[in-house]
């Protein structure tokens, strides 16, 4: 564009001082040849400068065109279908546990997802160090190998969903980071069940409606008096910078609030503790997924990974295959690396933490944890959300 804009008064300035000496060299028979020549030259400028121009024209309309045709291929992909019958919500016993999980495994199936072992697993209640918890158990004998699901991207719940919502308008203009955009996102379905049970994220909200959160959010100031000291600074700084970011939130992108229900801190705070305990993060994109998240931390050499899945195959450069994969043609899929018997539970190494930070994150610890150093308040997973100044940075 800066080329095309400099050339313009150079074509009209060329054209007519050529013009010019033409008309003066007419009367000259001898100079006539050279005055064809450069009223030649003026002519090809320009008719080059002007279709040039118009291949700027034509270049821009098509990249409008193909974008435009990226977008709807973008939110067809990720249009979710709701389930149009729910066994929790009908069922005289009322919605139980069993009857939630079944009505989420039917919607995510309706939607493509992949559960190949489902059959030979059950979630049920293990013990972890003592305590009872829900996990995934199996039921009959799994295959080293098998995979545990294979969940379409537009079942992982995202920015990415968001963008094909009312709340994509607030996220895109103040550039949210994807973590954020993932607690607003869980906010904003969770108040679109609420209020329509048929809603397309309903059969998951409620779900995770029925989870309780353990971290030392939820902690009453007495128990968190009794915590180590290391604890006590960590859950200090963790408040407080979930805080800032619900104030420069509800500052900045009241709409976003708005959308949430107008949620308050404090259940701002819970479901960024919730995210924070259950989300994946893969290829730089941060993300819940159903029926995978109900496993349980363990020490189990299995794999998860967001495998490229389009439509089409195609084929593509190294450089291009980032920039080229959209979205909405990822799949996130878990692999079993080892066989397992029934009454096995079936759990997923998270990451290696000490102790208070197992705590903070989690909402457990585990029996080999160590306590934590002075390094854990260096490595807080928020670190560069708020400045030593107060600044709150939104942004990835």
């Amino acid at each position: 564009d800066c080329v095309c804009d400099s050339t313009r008064p150079l074509a009209s300035a060329m054209a007519s001082a050529v013009a010019d000496a033409v008309a003066a060299a007419w009367q000259d028979p001898r100079r006539r040849r050279r005055a064809m020549q450069g009223l030649g030259l003026v002519a090809l400028f320009i008719v080059v400068y002007d279709l040039r121009e118009q291949g700027h024209d034509i270049a821009e309309s098509v990249t409008l065109q193909k974008h435009a045709r990226a977008f709807s291929d973008f939110t067809d992909a990720m249009h979710v279908k709701p389930l149009a019958h729910s066994r929790a919500l009908t069922d005289p016993g009322g919605p139980t546990q069993e009857l939630l999980l079944k009505d989420m495994i039917a919607w995510m199936v309706l939607n493509g997802a992949i559960l190949p072992v489902i059959n030979h697993t059950k979630i049920s209640t293990v013990d972890h160090a003592g305590v009872s918890i829900r996990g995934l158990v199996a039921t009959g004998n799994i295959k080293r190998g098998s995979y545990l699901c294979s969940i379409p991207a537009k079942l992982l719940l995202s920015r990415e969903s968001a963008m094909v919502t009312e709340l994509a308008a607030p996220i895109v203009r103040e550039r949210m980071s994807v973590f954020l955009s993932l607690v607003l996102t869980l906010l904003y379905e969770r108040q679109r069940a609420s209020r329509d049970p048929l809603s397309p994220w309903a059969p998951y909200m409620r779900v995770l409606s029925s989870v309780a959160v353990t971290t030392p959010t939820t902690w009453s100031a007495e128990k968190i008096e009794r915590a180590s000291p290391m604890l006590r600074s960590l859950v200090a700084l963790h408040r407080k910078t979930v805080a800032a970011v619900f104030r420069e939130v509800r500052a900045r992108a009241p709409d976003a609030i708005a959308l949430t229900g107008n949620v308050t801190e404090q259940a701002f705070r819970e479901t960024w503790d919730l995210v924070q305990s259950r989300f994946w993060l893969l290829k730089e994109r941060a993300f819940m997924a159903p029926w995978a998240d109900m496993l349980n931390y363990g020490d189990s050499p299995n794999a998860c990974d967001l495998v490229h899945r389009p439509a089409v195959p195609q084929r593509v450069n190294a450089a291009d295959e980032k920039k080229l994969r959209a979205p909405h043609e990822y799949r996130f899929e878990f692999k079993l690396n080892k066989a397992y018997v029934p009454g096995e539970e079936i759990d997923f190494f998270y990451n290696q933490h000490c102790a208070e930070e197992f705590m903070l994150y989690y909402g457990f610890v585990t029996p080999d944890a160590k306590p934590c150093g002075k390094r854990a308040l260096h490595d807080y997973w928020f670190a560069d959300v708020l400045g030593e100044d107060g600044a709150v940075n939104l942004t990835d």
